[in-house]
């Protein structure tokens, strides 16, 4: 702001904060005892990454989904005026704030998933589900609770406007009832993430991001002319429906690839 470069200057300086993050990083990486790339060969070994691409491809398909969503789903609210823009933006950096906690979690629990379907410890698989599950649909009320009671004083930080704070309240709001179920889906993602089943969360993504909230916020926000309130319905139905499929995995048992036949 106050070198008077607006948007331009955000973007700027967000380029810069990646890019000195990922120097820091290289320099870590470079520096590190066990992983440092010095002395070795770039040569591809393919019998090392056939593996590694198997796992790492549908990752990859799913981030690119589902960034490439995320700005369908942006210039949808973008059409609905300033009031819903500001509400939504805001409402949203609000939201992910209380989603932190959940995905240290999710990280947590895809590492020691991995090393337990490495060790093929199957108990200690079952173990950590009986664990985490619990911990993070817990720790998810307790901070959607959270902020369906503070959502107004958090809009108020960002804006003055009351229009904007009472639609943003009450979009957190709505969103606040459902992150228990969300936090129950990114743990079971977490797990098959973990052990390398990558293929399903893709293909739910997928199913969820533009068959759910895309298709249905366009549905009601540019044929129905309805408003941000429907979007994030579609939004918390994209939620949803994860939910009940990653349910069905974790019913199934397929998301253990220890588990016994």
């Amino acid at each position: 702001p106050g070198a008077g470069m607006g948007v331009i200057g955000a973007a700027v300086a967000s380029a810069i904060a990646f890019a000195v993050g990922g120097i820091l990083i290289t320099v870590v990486l470079w520096k590190h005892p066990d992983i440092s790339p010095r002395g070795q060969r770039l040569t591809p070994d393919m019998q090392i990454l056939r593996p590694c691409l198997r796992v790492a491809f549908p990752n990859m398909l799913q981030r690119f989904g589902t960034s490439l969503g995320y700005v369908a789903f942006a210039s949808m609210i973008n059409s609905l005026g300033e009031v819903a823009t500001a509400a939504h933006t805001i409402a949203n950096t609000v939201e992910s704030l209380f989603y932190i906690p959940a995905f240290g979690m999710q990280t947590a629990a895809a590492t020691l998933a991995g090393n337990a379907y490495g060790a093929r410890d199957n108990e200690k698989m079952k173990n950590l589900s009986r664990m985490f599950i619990p911990i993070e649909v817990t720790l998810m009320f307790i901070t959607g609770s959270a902020l369906f009671v503070v959502a107004p004083i958090f809009m108020g930080f960002f804006s003055d406007n009351p229009e904007v704070i009472a639609l943003g309240a009450t979009v957190l709001r709505m969103v606040a009832i459902s992150e228990p179920f969300y936090g129950f889906l990114i743990i079971v993602e977490g797990f098959m993430l973990g052990v390398g089943k990558t293929k399903e969360p893709f293909v739910y993504s997928m199913i969820g991001m533009w068959g759910i909230r895309i298709v249905g916020t366009f549905i009601c926000t540019q044929i129905l002319g309805m408003g941000l309130l429907s979007a994030w319905g579609c939004m918390i139905g994209h939620n949803m429906v994860l939910f009940l499929l990653f349910l069905n995995v974790y019913i199934r048992g397929s998301w253990n690839p220890l588990r016994e036949k």
